[in-house]
């Protein structure tokens, strides 16, 4: 669903533009300079999070029948050396559907049509990368024995199984084989080791409570345990997204008022292709591995974490401290080489730019500029690159790559460049499209765990905080803050 009227974008044609290179403006404004940690001191598990909790929401499939090459500029110090001058960065236009006309947010295109870009995945917060978001996935990963999950067993505990067939997996990365890969409900969860170790604690927790509920109910059958686990997971993941993880991005969150059948959950595509992008800004260069004393070991470098199973040989333990013990990146518009540079490979080898990516996805989805966008969300335009930002060095590089123009200025990049409203990580106008959206997403769910009757449903599920949930499912990992996705402190003490 849109919020507000899409600029043309002209699905199924090569889109032309007369905006700055996106690539060029990858390289003018994203460019990082040195390190910034988060200044409201979010922890990596933050981002993690953030990128599961993505995951369960959206996934814009690609269309391999329109592709849309990112242009690259001459002399690109990273992916045209030589100079050549015709190098390009493989992208295709995302799938799309013809629409109604009739909404107030639908734009006719160049042949008298609207369309809506397709979103793949359920809208609602249902764990479903954990099962799935077909009963044929969630089948192929069930053992259909005392409601579990399938797993294999080894020394440093249970792993989701690997080369499921029929369990579709990404390996955009083919440095090792797909049939290496975990199977696990969504295709994206092997992209890195700490994606990963969330879905390994989830699934830990299904197969744990699944004991629980076949000693406490002997007459249940395995259908009868697997559903109630399952809706037990589904709540621990809301209840986690919402009490703790958003609350620390957004500072607060309003109180739940019950459900409402008329509110639309869909995830809007102001959401998912500019507002909730902000957390690729999180990413630092490492993932860090900290040991049980809370020493930190050798890092493992993130253009070499992408879909390598290899990572967790010695079970999740040091990646988990490593997320929880380290400060992300500061959310601002710099994007790290590792992403911009080397996204799943080399230059040439497969490596693409995140952030170029990301911009390309907001011209291909027809987003309004940032400016446009803001009068449509009924907040003043910005009038001088000041109004965006009060760093001056960010207000340099954007005049510089928008040529002087702050009409030009894309939704994604203006919104990167806010200066954080108070208690939040993100700026003005990428808070209110995250609010917007995680309102209407609980409001519309009639299963939502904090509805009367749910709760009833899911006395028994012992939800808790994440930092309990990872405690009971790894081994010996120490010491964790009551809340995770902040560093410890005097208020987020250190618990055992």
């Amino acid at each position: 669903m849109r919020l507000f009227p899409s600029l043309q974008f002209n699905p199924g044609v090569f889109l032309n533009s007369t905006l700055p290179p996106v690539r060029e403006i990858s390289n003018v404004v994203m460019d990082q300079p040195y390190q910034i940690v988060s200044a409201e001191k979010i922890t990596d598990m933050g981002n993690m999070w953030g990128q599961f909790l993505i995951h369960n929401m959206a996934f814009s499939k690609p269309d391999p029948n329109y592709p849309m090459p990112i242009p690259v500029p001459k002399c690109d110090a990273y992916f045209d050396p030589r100079c050549t001058g015709n190098m390009t960065m493989p992208y295709f236009r995302t799938g799309f559907t013809k629409v109604s006309c009739t909404k107030t947010t639908s734009t006719r295109q160049s042949d008298g049509f609207c369309y809506e870009q397709i979103n793949t995945m359920s809208s609602y917060i249902d764990a479903n990368p954990v099962y799935g978001t077909t009963k044929d996935t969630a089948d192929l990963l069930r053992s259909f024995d005392k409601g579990k999950m399938i797993v294999d067993h080894g020394p440093n505990g249970d792993m989701p199984p690997r080369g499921i067939s029929g369990v579709t997996i990404d390996n955009d990365a083919r440095r090792y084989p797909t049939d290496q890969l975990f199977s696990v409900g969504e295709r994206r969860g092997n992209e890195n080791p700490g994606l990963t170790s969330i879905h390994v604690v989830l699934l830990r927790e299904h197969n744990r409570l699944a004991d629980k509920f076949g000693r406490l109910n002997p007459q249940w059958d395995d259908e009868a345990i697997f559903q109630q686990t399952r809706s037990c997971i589904i709540e621990q993941v809301q209840k986690i997204s919402y009490e703790e993880y958003l609350t620390t991005i957004l500072g607060e969150f309003p109180q739940y008022t019950g459900y409402d059948e008329n509110t639309d959950v869909s995830v809007s595509t102001e959401f998912t292709t500019a507002a909730f992008r902000f957390g690729h800004s999180e990413v630092g260069p490492n993932i860090e591995m900290v040991n049980r004393d809370g020493s930190f070991g050798k890092p493992l470098s993130i253009r070499d974490a992408y879909f390598n199973p290899t990572a967790l040989d010695n079970g999740i333990e040091n990646v988990v401290r490593g997320l929880i013990y380290k400060q992300e990146a500061n959310v601002d518009i710099y994007i790290i080489s590792e992403l911009r540079n080397f996204l799943f490979g080399k230059p040439g080898q497969g490596g693409m730019d995140l952030g170029s990516r990301n911009l390309m996805r907001n011209r291909d989805h027809g987003m309004p500029s940032y400016n446009q966008m803001r009068r449509y969300m009924g907040l003043p335009a910005v009038n001088t690159w000041a109004d965006i930002s009060s760093d001056i060095e960010v207000q340099e590089r954007l005049r510089f790559a928008y040529h002087g123009d702050i009409e030009l200025v894309d939704a994604y990049v203006g919104g990167l460049a806010e200066d954080h409203m108070y208690k939040a990580a993100v700026g003005q106008t990428f808070y209110h499209l995250i609010l917007d959206q995680f309102v209407r997403t609980r409001k519309g769910d009639r299963f939502w765990y904090e509805l009367p009757e749910i709760r009833k449903v899911n006395e028994q599920c012992e939800s808790t905080s994440f930092s309990k949930l990872i405690r009971r499912n790894t081994n010996d990992i120490g010491p964790l803050p009551k809340n995770v996705f902040l560093l410890a402190s005097d208020s987020n003490p250190l618990e055992n």
